[in-house]
């Protein structure tokens, strides 16, 4: 991702679903929230009536330079809130593109996105304590990593992975190497 955004460690994500929504959590450089929120919370106003989704920004940073940003709603909803965000995030200003998809159909910067699974009992380890694992993996990968907070089927996770081929390669390999340890 030649724009950098994964290297400044900026998404994060857990999912669940339960009853009729959905929640994720993002991790955002604390630097780049106002972006988010905007002048007198114009932005996030705007941000919640064009997806549809509930969104709030954390006032406390994680203690490693980000805020969680939570947002909530219809899971059609909460993936275009994401997706709002991450446009705001990779492109530097306050306008998200909304005819612009974060990741298309794979060429240039757009990147690519899979969806791995694993077991559910490796889901703590590959997080890390208030997400650092997660955050740690993305920085070194290069590469957004968002995992389902539901427990999947038959004790299998889901592992969203987005980015370029070669930064989805090297956060699959790290993953990997995490959930083939034996404790």
């Amino acid at each position: 991702m030649s724009s950098g955004f994964g290297s400044r460690g900026g998404f994060s994500g857990r999912s669940r679903s339960g009853g009729s929504g959905n929640s994720v959590d993002m991790f955002v450089p604390a630097g780049d929230c106002g972006k988010i929120i905007g002048r007198g919370g114009s932005k996030i106003r705007e941000l919640q009536e064009s997806s549809g989704a509930r969104i709030k920004v954390s006032r406390d940073d994680e203690g490693d330079g980000t805020r969680r940003v939570e947002l909530s709603g219809s899971e059609s909803a909460v993936a275009e809130a994401e997706r709002l965000i991450n446009d705001i995030l990779e492109n530097g200003d306050e306008r998200a593109p909304r005819q612009q998809q974060s990741y298309g159909n794979g060429g240039g910067s757009g990147g690519s996105r899979e969806v791995i699974q694993i077991d559910s009992s490796y889901v703590g380890r590959l997080i890390g304590k208030g997400g650092s694992k997660v955050r740690e993996l993305q920085d070194e990968s290069g590469c957004r990593i968002n995992v389902s907070r539901d427990g999947g089927s038959c004790g299998r996770t889901d592992v969203e992975l987005i980015g370029s081929r070669s930064a989805i390669d090297r956060a699959k390999y790290a993953i990997d190497s995490i959930t083939s340890q034996i404790y």
